[in-house]
């Protein structure tokens, strides 16, 4: 209630993950807007596990343009790195 944004970070697939737990608990009780990183429903890739976190947005420098521009104006969803291809647009 007090900040009234959630960010939700998951190494795994969004669906079923965490982020989706939060939005159906928060769509019920207290609608807040919320952004959800993780992996979008896709088989998985194995490599190097640096590289794959880069390439699925889990890396940190990711992790916080999503928060600040989030916290900042909740406005568009930043742009991937050119490298990835698995973002979820939230709600």
């Amino acid at each position: 209630r007090e900040c009234g944004k959630i960010i939700t970070c998951e190494e795994h697939n969004i669906l079923g993950g965490l982020g989706e737990a939060v939005c159906g608990v928060l769509s019920e009780k207290l609608p807040t807007p919320v952004r959800r990183i993780g992996v979008n429903d896709e088989f998985g890739h194995s490599g190097p596990a640096g590289a794959l976190l880069k390439q699925f947005g889990l890396c940190a420098d990711h992790i916080v343009e999503v928060a600040r521009d989030f916290v900042e104006n909740s406005g568009e969803w930043p742009e991937p790195p050119l490298d990835s291809g698995s973002y979820e647009i939230v709600d």
